[in-house]
This record gives structure tokens, C-alpha cells and sequence, in this order.
């Protein structure tokens, strides 16, 4: 970029923060798109879905599968078995 002070500009380099989406899955099932500024995609994730009642905690989780974009919950079974019988 150039940076001008007064009537001088002045080639500089400019640090920009990088925002893409992050798509969020249950068992391979979609259940949200998010823009985020990379890094930590796992507990942003984790986290989106506690706080949606998604799931009750940590112990809910099997596994976190990340890909470019991609963050796939995987459940226990025990949790699936919950979560069928509250609706």
C-alpha cells in the first residue's frame, strides 16, 4: 500500500487479519456456516454447539474431524441415544 503523510507517499507493508467460513457438522449433517479468522476451528466449533444446546459438554464428543473449511463433530453413542429420546 502506499501510506500518505502530506503531499510524500510511501510504499509500506500492511497487516491484514484473514476471515473465511467455516462450515460446522454433526455426524456429517451441516448445522451452520460461520466467518472466522482461522486457527482454533475445534473448540470454535465445540463451542458454537454447546452454546446452541447442541451438546451438553465435552464428554458428548467422540472426535473432531477438521478439513479446509470443514469442522465435523462426531457424537458418542450414548449422547445420540439422549438426544433421540428428548424429542
Amino acid at each position: 500500500i502506499l501510506r500518505l503523510r502530506g503531499a510524500t507517499a510511501t510504499p509500506c507493508d500492511d497487516a491484514l487479519a484473514e476471515e473465511a467460513p467455516l462450515e460446522i457438522r454433526i455426524d456429517g449433517a451441516a448445522v451452520a456456516v460461520t466467518m472466522r479468522t482461522p486457527g482454533h476451528d475445534d473448540e470454535l466449533a465445540a463451542g458454537f454447539c454447546f452454546g446452541e444446546g447442541a451438546i451438553d459438554g465435552a464428554d458428548a464428543l467422540d472426535g473432531i474431524r477438521l478439513r479446509p473449511g470443514v469442522a465435523d463433530l462426531r457424537l458418542r453413542l450414548a449422547n445420540l441415544y439422549r438426544q433421540s429420546g428428548d424429542a
